[in-house]
């Protein structure tokens, strides 16, 4: 039977890889969606200055 203290050590082992790719997996979501908003910010934007040409 394995000793209790590595059973610890490999489940604690296992939840800080997942901590740590949750945490890569969060950051690259946040990155897309940084960018997401930025091209739908400058997609605004042109479309806004766009009209604003076409009013005068």
């Amino acid at each position: 039977m394995a000793d209790p203290q590595e059973i610890f050590n490999a489940q604690k082992h296992a939840q800080e890889e997942a901590a740590r790719a949750q945490e890569a997996a969060d950051r690259q979501h946040a990155e897309e969606m940084a960018e997401k908003k930025a091209r739908a910010d400058e997609q605004a934007k042109r479309e806004q200055q766009g009209r604003a040409w076409g009013d005068k």
